[in-house]
């Protein structure tokens, strides 16, 4: 005996895999729509908390923050991660790794309000936050 799905069935298969289809574009659009400039990383600083919480689900967090100087402004911004020593908690928390820079190196950076979007070293689009942002003075000669 052959089975035959039901209509209602088929018909809702389709609506979900035409939404998860305009989904898909539709974060594909908005990432890679930005307007991507060039900077350089200058400088970088790192720290770490204690951990915190009971033996067996404690918290580390981790903090690195960097300055970034594009063509008309220079940016202080911060990526954080934590790192949890729980068994289930650690495989779910930790799939936000944090990025890797290369001070001295260009990157590629991208401005969203409070939110600075960078390509790292291995090519990982990082979203960090944004805590400070100066105009970099201009140094072309006044004629």
């Amino acid at each position: 005996m052959r089975y035959l799905p039901l209509p209602g069935f088929v018909h809702t298969l389709r609506r979900v895999i035409f939404v998860a289809a305009l989904l898909g574009m539709a974060s594909f659009a908005a990432s890679h729509g930005r307007q991507w400039q060039i900077g350089k990383i200058l400088d970088a600083q790192g720290s770490h908390s204690p951990r915190t919480g009971p033996p067996l689900n404690s918290v580390t967090i981790k903090s690195t923050q960097l300055r970034i100087v594009g063509e008309d402004y220079e940016y202080l911004v911060d990526d954080t991660t934590s790192a949890q020593s729980g068994l289930l908690t650690r495989s779910i928390a930790n799939r936000k790794r944090g990025c890797r820079f290369v001070v001295g190196d260009e990157v590629k950076y991208a401005q969203e309000k409070d939110k600075m979007y960078v390509l790292d070293a291995d090519g990982k689009e990082c979203k960090l936050d944004i805590l400070r942002q100066e105009r970099v003075p201009d140094s072309r000669p006044k004629d």
